[in-house]
């Protein structure tokens, strides 16, 4: 729902998930209607500003359908960002190779009650992942290479507000 904010980027007003559904198994999906897009850039301020279960929110893209997209998730309660894929309604997490290691997360310090700028571009099989400006990780994934629709994505009883919401479709 649109909700106002004073504190908004470009103020007056949000996009709210405003539900405080419980159920660990419970994404809220808001989804770009106008087209669809293989590669792009994309880019969303977002603010944790509360729950007791999961302060976990972030950015869909190539969405196919409710049991097909890849999710950035940004997690205030752990400090960490991860990259999924839900693939037939099961999520996993994509790793990325650093050295002879596998690593499945990057710590980094998110606020609650702050904005937060995530961006992502992706191409091809390959994200690379920005937090406030600066590059965390690229991961590389060939699961879901049709073009989708983009959006912004809750979990549980995240309340989260939205901002400035872009999609830069690039040429397929």
């Amino acid at each position: 729902m649109v909700h106002p904010d004073a504190t908004a980027p470009s103020k007056p007003n949000v996009l709210a998930q405003l539900s405080a559904d419980k159920n660990r198994a419970h994404f809220s999906l808001a989804l770009f209607d106008r087209g669809y897009c293989r590669d792009g850039d994309l880019s969303v301020n977002v603010k944790m500003v509360s729950g007791k279960a999961d302060q976990i929110a972030g950015v869909v893209w190539r969405y196919q359908d409710p049991n097909n997209y890849y999710v950035l998730h940004v997690n205030a309660m752990e400090d960490k960002i991860t990259v999924h894929k839900m693939v037939d309604g099961k999520a996993t997490t994509i790793s990325q190779a650093v050295g002879s290691s596998q690593i499945s997360a990057v710590s980094r310090r998110v606020d609650p009650q702050e904005w937060n700028l995530v961006k992502i571009q992706f191409r091809d099989t390959h994200t690379v992942v920005f937090f406030n400006h600066r590059k965390l990780f690229e991961v590389t994934d060939d699961t879901i290479v049709k073009p989708g629709k983009t959006g912004v994505w809750t979990k549980s009883d995240t309340v989260a507000y939205f901002d400035d919401f872009r999609i830069d479709k690039k040429k397929e």
